[in-house]
């Protein structure tokens, strides 16, 4: 008996996201998760830039001679304790600067055949989505490069002064030996401290960071043999949403880009809040800043904000072209078919605190290892 030509076809079921929940996941994108936070502060006043200077900069990255913010320079006055006034003064004004505000433009495209998904288990919606997200991991963690890159150019590299007998200078970096490690927060909040840098702050550190010194530490409190929970004050879960870190000594920020260098087991930066920016820029010559403008054959431009991306916004342009060979699900197939082409395209940049003086003068952005 031969029935094997009737027999039922494998049963598929619809599309839905939970079985490849897995595939796009959110990075831990530490770096990226501090500026935005310090981003934020601007609009209550207390980020790094006043309003004005954070909505130029979104404003100028396509403009053809950028930006530049005014800065006045550290002064080395004296002040004389004995002897007597003089009837002239000899003591200028501090000079000024101009800071230059650099921008990366970062960019990815998406093309989907508008039909090929009509008599498919995946509907053309889902597709998009999925695309999309896929997209917007990668934007993660280029943005997050960009500022770990940021804060690596721009930290602190006078050490010695600040080391309390505890920190050795690592070429630019405070470390410590994992024999000392138990006492890390206590120093590093010292020594920010003897630079005259406040609190709280923000703490970027690495999965091996987190294991070796930041989860134990915060865990060891007054009912084990050893309390190294004094170092931390307030509550340390900060959601990103929240911007005045609760009280809490540090808000914490894991970052799985931070990479621990040759011979050094634990890697982490530490930053007064308020101290840092992330400002996108759109180019409003061509991309509208609300609502979508048709410009003929090159296609609809809009500005768009993608989800998992708030905040961030790209200038957008969609045009749907016909493709030879576009349609291939389809009896007789492929055929020419309509295809969407979507183009993103945005600026960032990434904003620091000035420092007039880098080779003496201690910079807020200090990095902090432990070697073996």
């Amino acid at each position: 008996m031969a029935i094997s030509a009737t027999t039922l076809l494998k049963y598929i079921d619809t599309y839905n996201e939970n079985l490849g929940k897995y595939e796009h996941r959110r990075p831990k994108v530490g770096s990226l998760d501090a500026f935005i936070k310090d981003t934020q502060m601007i609009s209550g006043g207390g980020g790094i830039l006043s309003r004005k200077e954070r909505d130029a900069i979104a404003m100028s990255g396509y403009k053809p001679n950028g930006i530049a913010i005014p800065v006045i320079n550290y002064q080395d006055v004296t002040i004389a304790t004995t002897g007597s006034t003089t009837c002239e003064a000899t003591t200028g004004a501090g000079d000024t600067a101009l800071v230059n505000i650099a921008y990366n433009t970062l960019s990815f495209d998406l093309m989907i055949p508008v039909g090929e998904y009509e008599n498919n288990y995946v509907g053309l919606d889902s597709a998009l989505a999925r695309a999309l997200k896929a997209r917007v991991e990668k934007v993660l963690l280029a943005l997050n490069a960009l500022c770990l890159a940021k804060l690596e150019a721009q930290k602190n590299t006078v050490i010695a002064p600040n080391s309390l007998g505890y920190w050795t200078d690592g070429g630019g970096v405070f470390q410590t030996t994992s024999s000392e490690k138990n006492e890390f927060f206590n120093y590093l909040r010292m020594s920010m401290a003897s630079m005259d840098f406040e609190g709280p702050w923000r703490f970027i550190g690495n999965a091996s960071t987190y294991a070796q010194i930041v989860n134990p530490q915060f865990a060891q409190g007054t009912g084990n043999a050893v309390n190294t929970n004094y170092q931390f004050s307030g509550n340390p879960t900060i959601d990103l949403a929240k911007t005045n870190v609760l009280g809490a000594d540090f808000d914490w920020n894991l970052d799985n880009q931070l990479v621990n260098g040759v011979g050094v087991n634990a890697t982490g930066f530490a930053i007064p809040t308020g101290s840092l920016a992330i400002i996108g820029s759109v180019d409003n010559g061509i991309y509208p800043t609300s609502g979508a403008i048709m410009r003929g054959n090159a296609g609809e431009y809009s500005t768009v904000a993608l989800p998992g991306l708030e905040g961030l916004e790209f200038g957008l342009r969609l045009v749907t072209n016909c493709v030879d060979g576009a349609r291939t699900q389809i009896s007789g197939g492929p055929l020419a078919g309509p295809v969407d082409m979507w183009q993103f395209e945005a600026r960032f940049a990434t904003v620091t605190p000035y420092n007039s003086a880098p080779l003496t003068k201690e910079g807020a952005i200090n990095k902090f290892e432990v070697i073996p």
